[in-house]
């Protein structure tokens, strides 16, 4: 099935409908399953095939009336389970 795309935007996704979850009588909650994801050339990597979160400028639905937009961004790498309590490192 063909599904309508928006030519504009960078990136889309075609979904098939899992479950609706009603929150509210004006909220309703749609879970979906991705089936295939379009994004435009220019914004993946040929080599690594990762998408260029900058160009893509994506916005977020935050809650209310509120949305982001991901242009500051910071790396924080997880510490292993070894570092986060505190045990030092065995040597060989």
């Amino acid at each position: 099935m063909r599904s309508p795309r928006i030519l504009a935007a960078p990136a889309a996704f075609e979904c098939h409908l899992v479950q609706t979850v009603p929150v509210s009588p004006a909220r309703t909650i749609v879970l979906g399953e991705v089936k295939r994801m379009f994004v435009r050339e220019t914004l993946v990597d040929p080599e690594t095939h990762y998408v260029d979160q900058i160009g893509i400028d994506a916005v977020g639905r935050l809650g209310g009336h509120l949305y982001a937009r991901q242009l500051d961004q910071f790396e924080r790498v997880t510490p292993t389970v070894e570092e986060f309590m505190g045990v030092p490192e065995k040597t060989g």
